[in-house]
């Protein structure tokens, strides 16, 4: 599905054996395929139902439509574009943890409360790790060379992607991501601005950064930087590929100290996978 463009609609159908059916063949008859299928009302004869297509361009997509007005016992309704419906405004935002109801809170959470905080990071700088947000925030770091089947598009182009991998770092572990975009492709200038904003995060996230560069960039931070560094594009494509690697064995009972895997390609992923 990676290749093609997701489309939302909400069709109204006679509720009635066969409508729905023909309405898949016609679908497959373009080479669509279905996504999610809803209900979203049910009449006495009709049901009105939002499904998402995954169709391969836009001109197929038009002719689809066509079909549908032709068809007896279906009504296009709506067509929505669900993907930068989704992307309206950004994917992400920042919450307070704390709320400011009263002069009293603002003076605990900012001055002059804060101070006597500060004051004890400064003597122990270890205290970072309790009293701010630092152990669970993560830079989602791209310079925009490689990204995500796209190539090198740039680092604000790629920043939907980065909000992306954002979002689920929330989701799926609750910890904060927060895209950083460097619009250079220098390895040496990427270095010194991640080394820079550093002492912010809890750990770095290289993401979507081409090779060889992103080699040279990550092996630098992981060296002069005392947070860990992580190379999205090697060290995540290798976990999932060890984990499907894992589950191979397990149901085929395949002895992978003994076998051969073979690996197609050295970018970032297989170097990443080889190691």
């Amino acid at each position: 599905m990676s290749n093609k463009i997701i489309k939302r609609t909400r069709l109204k159908f006679n509720d009635v054996a066969g409508f729905l059916g023909r309405f898949a063949t016609m679908i497959g008859e373009y080479g669509a395929l279905f996504g999610e299928i809803s209900t979203v009302h049910v009449g006495k004869r009709t049901k009105i139902r939002d499904i998402d297509l995954y169709v391969s361009d836009e001109e197929t997509f038009d002719r689809i439509c066509d079909e549908i007005r032709k068809m007896d016992g279906v009504d296009l309704i709506e067509v929505k574009d669900a993907v930068n419906e989704a992307h309206l405004d950004g994917k992400i935002e920042i919450h307070p943890r704390v709320d400011i109801e009263s002069i009293d809170d603002l003076s605990i959470v900012y001055t002059p409360g804060v101070a006597s905080v500060c004051k004890k990071i400064e003597a122990d700088p270890e205290l970072k790790y309790k009293y701010t947000g630092i152990q669970n925030s993560v830079a989602i770091v791209t310079n925009g060379t490689a990204i995500l089947g796209l190539g090198d598009i740039g680092a604000v182009a790629g920043m939907p992607v980065m909000e992306g991998k954002s979002l689920l770092f929330k989701i799926l572990s609750g910890v904060n991501g927060y895209p950083i975009l460097i619009e250079n492709k220098d390895p040496e200038v990427v270095i010194q601005a991640v080394k820079a904003i550093a002492p912010t995060y809890g750990a770095i996230k290289l993401e979507d950064i081409k090779a060889p560069e992103c080699f040279e960039i990550e092996d630098r931070l992981d060296a002069e930087l005392d947070i860990p560094v992580v190379h999205d594009d090697q060290h995540g494509t290798a976990v999932v590929v060890l984990s499907a690697l894992l589950n191979i064995a397990q149901y085929t009972y395949l002895n992978l100290k003994r076998a051969t895997v073979g690996i197609v390609g050295l970018g970032a992923a297989g170097m990443g996978i080889s190691k």
